[in-house]
This record gives C-alpha cells, sequence and structure tokens, in this order.
C-alpha cells in the first residue's frame, strides 16, 4: 500500500508545526500547501505555494473582538504562556 500525508502550513506557527509533523512520520511521501515552500525546502516533501481562500485562525485574532464565555472564538496556534 502506497501512503501519502499532505497537510496545509500557512503562517509560520502553521509551518513549523508542520515541520515537526513530518519529523514524526518522515517515512511516509508528504505533500504541504503553503504560503512559504521555501520554509520546506530542506526536508524532502513536496511543499506547494497555495493562496488561502478563506480566514485562518490568525486573521480572526487579528481582526475580531472576544465573544465572551470562550465560545465562538477562532482557535489559535500560538503557544502562549
Amino acid at each position: 500500500m502506497t501512503v501519502c500525508f499532505w497537510t496545509l502550513a500557512f503562517h509560520r506557527p502553521y509551518r513549523q508545526r508542520a515541520q515537526r509533523l513530518y519529523k514524526s512520520a518522515a517515512a511516509l511521501s508528504w505533500v504541504i500547501l503553503t504560503d512559504e515552500p521555501d520554509d520546506f525546502a530542506a526536508l524532502p516533501v513536496r511543499a506547494i505555494r497555495h493562496t488561502l481562500t478563506g480566514p485562518m485562525a490568525a486573521d480572526y485574532l487579528e481582526r475580531l473582538r472576544p465573544t465572551g464565555q470562550n465560545r465562538g472564538a477562532a482557535s489559535s496556534c500560538a503557544d502562549r504562556h
């Protein structure tokens, strides 16, 4: 059986997570749609420049007010301490 893993990786935190994810399953073939293919140049993956067609969580965090009571707020991959 042939297996290929693909993922989206837009904005720096998502690209970093995609790189870590690749390292945990490097035996698979990978296709990554991203805004910065050069960030994956050192890895044996197929990184394809892609343009988003909708907003990401980071966009919601920058543009929308909090909804209150932790309901309906955009998720974030940013590590917060």
